[in-house]
């Protein structure tokens, strides 16, 4: 708790979009970037790589830029952007196939970023959701008129019954991933703290669980 609310408080943290297949057996995830310090995912272990400093199975951080790291995997450099879902075998030729994956987090939770309408969000995948849920401060951030465009109606949540509004979004991405016309409901309130990834937009996706990874892929 303490390192997450330090992270939180500290830098902005990017969550995993990145897969990279070293070995055969080796699959790294870029879990989170924040200065200086990258959290990657290797084969299921947590490992915080700081720049320069030699880490585990020839994986070396070289640089972060913005959303793009720089890693040395055994010798050779490449660099990997934020959103991107990329294998890699020993030869380093790259998987086109349009696939996010989520790391489970330390309070259980796949936490990610995408975007609404373009404009960056961060997600926590939630499949027992109905629908894409967002709070009104989240849509008011986001400039979404739900208001005047949406459709009222309640809804029960932890804390009793809110107001919200039904409305139509855009488009929905995450990852290489994007989806137009997504239905999602603006809850009135604070509720919920993150924006809600629910079946709305999963529906239209295979979604398969692999332990503490959450793979995302477009079935077709």
């Amino acid at each position: 708790m303490v390192f997450r609310a330090f992270l939180i408080a500290t830098f902005a943290t990017y969550l995993i979009l990145v897969q990279i297949s070293v070995f055969a057996n080796d699959t790294i995830v870029v879990n989170g970037l924040f200065k200086n310090k990258a959290v990657l995912l290797i084969n299921g272990k947590q490992h915080i790589l700081s720049v320069g400093q030699p880490g585990p199975n020839g994986i070396e951080l070289l640089a972060i830029e913005g959303v793009t790291v720089t890693l040395n995997i055994n010798g050779a450099t490449q660099k990997y952007k934020l959103g991107d879902s990329t294998a890699i075998t020993t030869n380093y030729k790259q998987n086109k196939e349009q696939e996010v994956l989520v790391a489970l987090n330390t309070l259980g939770q796949f936490l990610t970023v995408g975007a609404i309408n373009k404009q960056p969000v961060q997600f926590l995948v939630d499949t027992g959701a109905t629908s894409v849920a967002l709070n009104s401060t989240h849509a008011k951030q986001l400039g979404l008129d739900y208001r005047n465009k949406g459709t009222p109606t309640m809804i029960a949540t932890a804390s009793g019954t809110s107001v919200a509004y039904r409305i139509m979004l855009d488009e929905i991405s995450i990852g290489e991933i994007r989806l137009h016309h997504i239905e999602a409901v603006v809850i009135e309130g604070n509720y919920p703290v993150h924006v809600l990834l629910g079946m709305s937009f999963l529906g239209n996706l295979d979604i398969h669980r692999e332990g503490q990874i959450m793979k995302i892929k477009k079935k077709w």
